[in-house]
């Protein structure tokens, strides 16, 4: 690769730009919208706020537990897509408008999917930078993650406003989630470097 030319000289950089604003968008859904479907679900606000911490302790360990298992296997693209499936399932299950129970176990499954295709995205691209734009390329694709995030909470109040429920916000994070997936897996094992150690 010429370090010269740039990290649009990357292959597939774009792709991996689009697929890091995918999950910014579905981080962002975690952050700003799921506490709000939870707090739908129930009247008792201190069960909810005693609740809402399970996601993410389970989501912690399970993302650490996802990134051991992606390193000793040296291998990231089903990784992440099966991250990103767990991640629809969720979302999916939340637009039912689930029950207060139900909801926790659909936010689990949402959080344990988003939070574990993080670490097992960032190496591919990574991987595929040249030494001499590496830290701009890094830079462009945390943009486009950021960019996804903040779209978040646009979209989903745009969507609340319109229908007075979540559930259009729940389908298209999936959708936005299921593509994401979909552009990693599609590739080919040569076209998605491994990286990482």
């Amino acid at each position: 690769r010429n370090a010269s030319a740039g990290p649009w000289a990357t292959p597939d950089l774009v792709t991996f730009a689009v697929v890091a604003l995918a999950i910014g968008f579905a981080s962002g859904t975690l952050v700003h919208v799921v506490p709000l479907a939870l707090r739908r679900a129930s009247d008792d606000a201190a069960l909810v706020g005693l609740l809402s911490a399970v996601p993410y302790l389970v989501g912690g360990l399970a993302t650490l537990y996802w990134s051991r298992r992606s390193d000793r296997a040296a291998e990231r693209r089903r990784h992440f897509a099966a991250a990103c499936g767990l991640g629809v399932v969720g979302f999916v299950s939340l637009a039912a408008s689930p029950g207060l129970a139900f909801a926790i176990v659909a936010a689990v499954a949402a959080f344990v999917g988003v939070l574990a295709a993080i670490p097992v995205f960032w190496p591919m691209p990574l991987a595929r930078l040249s030494a001499g734009s590496a830290a701009v390329g890094i830079a462009l694709l945390q943009i486009a993650a950021d960019l996804g995030s903040a779209l978040a909470p646009v979209v989903h109040g745009v969507a609340l406003e319109s229908s007075g429920t979540l559930t259009w916000s729940f389908a298209g994070t999936a959708l936005v989630l299921a593509a994401g997936g979909a552009m990693i897996s599609g590739r080919s094992r040569a076209r998605v470097a491994v990286g990482g150690p």
